[in-house]
Parts: C-alpha cells; sequence; structure tokens
C-alpha cells in the first residue's frame, strides 16, 4: 500500500503485526521514536515498522488487562498476571521485553519513510531516492495515541 501510494502520499489501513524485532531512534530527524518490526532486520523489503511517539507507547504499556477466568467454576482457581503500570525507564530494552512476540492491530496511515545510510548499511540499500543518496525506504504506521493499538490474544 505504502509503495503503490508513492513517497509523500499515505493510506489509512488496519495492519496485523507480530512483533519480531525493534529499536530506538536517538537523535537526528527521527527524534526519540520507538520502533517495533514485523520482521529482526527491520531493512529488509516488506518489513512493516510501527514508529511510536514515546507518550502514546507508555500509554499503550499502562493500558489495564481484564484479569480473572471468564466463567466460574467451583473448585477450580485461575491465575492471570496483568500488568498495568508503565514502565519507568521506556527504551528499547523494556519495549521489546514487553511486547516481543506479541500480535497486534494497528489502525493508522502508512507511508514510505526514507532511512539515510551514509555508510551504506545495511545491505543492499533498496529504492534510493536520488542519484547520490544512499540508504532505503521503510514502511511506517506513525502511532501518536495508544488507542490506534488493539493487542491480539489467544483467548
Amino acid at each position: 500500500m505504502a509503495f503503490a501510494a508513492g513517497e509523500g502520499e499515505a493510506r489509512a489501513g488496519r495492519f496485523l503485526l507480530d512483533i519480531r524485532g525493534g529499536g530506538q531512534s536517538l537523535d537526528g530527524a527521527l527524534g526519540e521514536l520507538l520502533f517495533v518490526n514485523s520482521r529482526r532486520d527491520y531493512a529488509t523489503l516488506g518489513t512493516l515498522t510501527i514508529a511510536f511517539e514515546r507518550d502514546a507507547l507508555n500509554a499503550l504499556l499502562r493500558r489495564a488487562s481484564v484479569c480473572g477466568a471468564t466463567e466460574v467454576v467451583d473448585g477450580q482457581i485461575n491465575v492471570k498476571a496483568c500488568r498495568s503500570s508503565g514502565v519507568g525507564d521506556l527504551n528499547m530494552f523494556t519495549m521489546m521485553q514487553r511486547l516481543y512476540g506479541r500480535r497486534i492491530i494497528v489502525e493508522g496511515d502508512v507511508r514510505l519513510q526514507w532511512i539515510d545510510s551514509p555508510i551504506g548499511a545495511p545491505r543492499p540499500a533498496a529504492n534510493k531516492r536520488g542519484e547520490h543518496e544512499v540508504g532505503y525506504y521503510q514502511v511506517w504506521v506513525h502511532v501518536t495515541d495508544a488507542a490506534q493499538v488493539t493487542f491480539v490474544t489467544d483467548e
């Protein structure tokens, strides 16, 4: 969808993602975004990247879970663990500890995001933006509100 829309354009949609990788922007044009990806290698063509604003990710991790059994059976004790507090030190390691392997549905606009890669890595550099620019496109959905994300469970 993002490649069909073209650079500078976006298409609204709902996207299913199994979180297999992630990262964090520390400086530059991307600010302090945190990312989860559909593949461990974020530069692989076909990878979907979800770019989280820090406040949206913190709110997502604080989201209350429904705990307890759906049905009460005499003599049976069901225990479920729930996390309702946020992460004090939110970084890519604490994010991945909480999210790796989870399946999510994300609603938002998908677009191409150019990633400068002046050293030519990761290789191969895909879809060169200009004749002398080295880098690649990532397919992004930018999350600014935790309400854009739904956790999918096996229950």
